[in-house]
């Protein structure tokens, strides 16, 4: 990107929306035309982000579930079409209507009529009980109403391939996209991301200072959000997309699956990197955000997991992408936007317009929902006047719900602590 864009406006940027590190890359024409680095993996030992560097990509990640579910419609294994019912005979959700109706077109585009209910992920369970919870979780709309944005359903939709070839997604993964696509970097499991000599380190930003934050192990939402790469690799598989589904001259996926996948399916907005009269984003397909910018239009989708947000985006007909990587937590979205609207202006030959400017008096929206909340919901302690109901014992246990499982209480030296999915011993008060 240093080649495409100045690097002083880029540093200039990264100190702003305190960044420590970005990797990025631009393809044009099907080819990876600039592939580079700038700032730090790790803010102690200062070690410099390089086009090898592995960052998780998030939810880019559902792009390729997708164009895996797209292979094994090209196979004759799926149908967009067909009740989930036919590929796992015992499923169920919460509707009866949605049990036997819900197709891979729904869950694809985000109209099951379920909420988010990220609260069920990471969990040590098996996807195929992950799916049989579903049928506890209410729906919060009903079926098909609308679109609703879900990490859950995805973890589904990776089930329902597995189910029909016998593999786990993480194989499927490294057999049809990594593979094909000579990524040899990228992985589906967290474990090999830290393990990885070349690897960002996660940080997020409180009391407006980066802190890095632990490992977190998502591979139970694998389908959803688990992949991690390099901008190097993640280069490769834009290629790909820009390619129209070909890699080298050989299709991996089928014109029409291709093209399936890439319309509008269901209503979706996307309000981050809207901006009225030049960029806006209304439509999802399958994996993809479909939108348009300055008169283009643009496939995109943004990634945020703990420690790190990335985006990957192309303009279709100028077969113009761009890929961008950082090892900081939500919310780093209008950096992103920053970066990628004036690379396409540049790369396009448009008029310049001063993104920073633009997005840099929007700061207040990339802190955390703790830092913006007007009241302390969970204060430090019980106000002074008050004493418990009841001997705290009564209060401990475990306490289960059918959907999102055990939910464990404890009472020692005079706090009590609660344990639920990974965090474990979290103070109560």
């Amino acid at each position: 990107m240093i080649h495409i864009l100045n690097r002083e406006f880029i540093a200039q940027e990264m100190q702003f929306w305190k960044i420590p590190g970005f990797a990025a890359a631009v393809i044009k024409d099907g080819q990876i035309i600039s592939c580079d680095g700038v700032g730090v993996r790790n803010i102690t030992d200062r070690k410099a982000v390089t086009k090898d560097t592995r960052f998780a990509v998030a939810s880019c990640t559902k792009s390729m579930t997708s164009a895996l579910i797209a292979m094994l419609v090209d196979d004759g294994l799926l149908d967009y079409d067909v009740p989930i019912l036919e590929y796992i005979p015992h499923f169920r959700l919460n509707d009866p209507i949605a049990s036997f109706q819900v197709t891979l077109r729904d869950l694809l585009c985000h109209r099951s009529g379920l909420g988010g209910h990220d609260g069920m992920w990471p969990a040590k369970i098996s996807r195929a009980e992950f799916t049989r919870r579903l049928q506890y979780l209410k729906p919060n709309v009903p079926f098909r109403a609308k679109a609703q944005y879900s990490n859950i359903m995805y973890i589904l939709i990776g089930h329902v391939a597995e189910c029909v070839t016998g593999k786990s997604w993480e194989q499927l993964m490294k057999e049809r996209i990594f593979l094909p696509l000579n990524m040899t970097e990228s992985s589906c499991y967290t474990k090999d991301l830290y393990a990885a000599s070349n690897h960002a380190e996660p940080y997020a930003i409180q009391n407006g200072k980066l802190y890095q934050l632990k490992p977190w192990n998502i591979d139970l939402a694998g389908p959803a959000a688990s992949v991690n790469s390099t901008a190097g690799d993640m280069a490769k598989w834009l290629a790909m997309q820009i390619n129209g589904g070909s890699v080298n001259g050989k299709r991996l996926i089928q014109p029409a699956t291709f093209k399936e996948m890439h319309q509008p399916q269901s209503v979706l907005e996307d309000a981050t990197g809207a901006v009225p009269g030049f960029a806006s984003c209304h439509c999802y397909g399958f994996g993809w955000r479909i939108g348009q910018y300055r008169g283009f239009e643009v496939q995109k989708h943004r990634g945020e997991i703990e420690g790190f947000s990335s985006m990957q985006a192309y303009l279709p007909e100028q077969k113009l992408g761009v890929v961008l990587l950082t090892n900081l937590h939500a919310f780093c979205g209008h950096f992103l936007y920053t970066i990628l609207y004036t690379a396409f202006d540049k790369l396009l030959g448009l008029p310049k317009i001063n993104w920073a400017e633009k997005f840099h008096p929007l700061t207040q929206r990339n802190k955390f929902p703790t830092e913006l909340a007007k009241c302390d919901l969970l204060p430090d302690s019980p106000a002074a006047d008050t004493k418990l109901s009841h001997n705290p014992k009564a209060y401990t246990g475990v306490f289960q719900n059918e959907g999102y499982g055990k939910i464990h209480i404890t009472f020692l030296n005079d706090l009590f602590y609660l344990q639920f999915q990974d965090a474990e011993n979290l103070p109560m008060q």
